[in-house]
């Protein structure tokens, strides 16, 4: 028997009736007796070439058999793998869409912080920008002129050359102020700003120092003779009406010219030197410029009166003259100013136009500001309490006093002191009587 259970069996019988029960007994074939050699030969090696390709057949089965279970465990592995990289892919996916939307917003913030950066640094250049500009007019202020000063004068001390400050002040300012507004006095400050930029070189700095006060500082300047056709042009070029809105205008300016380094060598004595050439522009008429005079002489007895004036208030060396007002249909009087004089103990009476400029340059105006308001209002509720009807009593204030931080609150005290009512009291612009 082969190992695979396969019989190869032939019958041999005479008896041929039992064919059937022994092919269906197990016999492969079946042979009746008499038979022939060569028959029986023929039909035995038949049987011995099924046996092998059963036995072949069985092998090649087991084989697809073996196979056959090898492909299915290497499907499932495969399936196994396939819903491992499926997962595998599904988590890459979720991951690839993280990473996109973590690149987007990393995108987003780059776009932010840049676009934050920019608006910081234009916020930074805007303060920086406002820090040395006049809201206004947006010219320089007085600081980026001091830097500009500082580094023009030197340069112009290393190449020996010498430079030009110019002091400018609108004439009669404050009329456009009180007759037209501040709207307008404002508008009329900026046309005069774009006409001062305007009428200089590039290399040149136009500044604001407040009110309706100018600085211009000329670089590099070869003659003064340059100078003085620089200040003619400016003073046409102011004198050109001045279109503000509904308002034609026509403004002029007074202009003062100081020297680096013959009329001083540093920025506060050249500012002050114009400031002092700039009022005698005005003392002699306005619409005009004046370079500051150097004469020995003039400059000591300037220096002298600035020293008498720092003790003059402590000596009480001042005097108020009041300006009665007269109402031209009644003849009564509506009203007095305040004028302040100068008793000098050498020099005699000395009128306000010789001194105010000084007091303002040298920082005295606020103290003798606040000591004429005293005594008017003094005088003022003396004149009451004497039985004489209530008058106003008017008092210049310059512009300097007005700006101090303390001048309203010092004025209220005035009043409570003196018992003054408010309304006798009249605060105007300064006038040199």
């Amino acid at each position: 028997i082969e190992p695979d259970g396969y019989l190869s069996v032939l019958a041999l019988s005479a008896q041929h009736e039992h064919k059937l029960r022994a092919l269906q007994s197990g016999a492969k074939d079946f042979v009746s007796k008499p038979f022939q050699l060569p028959e029986l030969l023929v039909r035995i090696r038949n049987l011995l070439e099924v046996r092998l390709l059963h036995r072949d057949s069985t092998h090649y089965n087991r084989l697809l058999e073996r196979r056959l279970c090898a492909l299915r465990e290497a499907e499932s592995e495969l399936r196994d793998a396939e819903q491992v990289r499926l997962k595998e892919k599904a988590m890459l996916d979720d991951y690839v869409v993280q990473l996109r939307q973590a690149n987007e917003q990393l995108v987003i913030a780059s776009v932010d912080a840049h676009a934050l950066a920019e608006d910081t640094e234009t916020a930074r250049a805007e303060m920086a920008h406002l820090a040395q500009h006049d809201a206004l007019t947006d010219l320089p202020n007085r600081i980026l002129l001091d830097d500009r000063l500082s580094q023009a004068m030197a340069l112009a001390q290393r190449q020996g050359r010498q430079l030009a400050l110019m002091f400018l002040d609108i004439d009669r300012f404050k009329h456009i102020n009180d007759t037209l507004g501040h709207a307008v006095g404002d508008q009329a400050l900026q046309s005069v700003a774009r006409r001062l930029a305007a009428s200089v070189r590039s290399s040149d700095t136009v500044c604001r120092q407040g009110g309706d006060e100018f600085i211009i500082l000329l670089a590099d300047v070869l003659h003064a003779r340059d100078v003085a056709l620089s200040a003619q042009n400016i003073l046409a070029a102011q004198a050109m009406p001045h279109l503000l809105g509904q308002f034609e205008l026509t403004v002029t300016v007074s202009i003062g010219i100081s020297l680096f380094p013959d009329n001083g060598r540093d920025a506060d004595t050249l500012i002050k030197n114009a400031d002092r050439a700039m009022y005698d522009a005005k003392k002699n008429g306005r619409n005009q410029f004046r370079f500051f005079e150097t004469d020995t002489t003039e400059m000591s007895v300037s220096n002298s009166i600035e020293e008498d004036l720092r003790g003059a208030l402590a000596r009480n060396e001042f005097v108020l003259h009041f300006q009665p007002r007269i109402h031209l249909e009644s003849g009564a009087i509506s009203g007095v100013e305040a004028l302040i004089r100068w008793q000098h103990p050498e020099r005699g009476l000395i009128m306000p136009e010789q001194f105010i400029w000084l007091a303002e340059s040298c920082g005295l105006i606020v103290s003798i500001g606040t000591w004429v308001l005293q005594q008017a209002c003094q005088h003022a509720k003396a004149w009451q309490d004497a039985g004489l009807s209530p008058v106003s009593v008017a008092v210049n204030v310059a512009t300097l006093q007005f700006r101090h931080n303390e001048f309203f609150e010092s004025v209220r005290g005035i009043l409570a002191d003196t018992a003054l009512a408010p309304y006798c009291l009249e605060l105007s612009s300064p006038r040199t009587c």
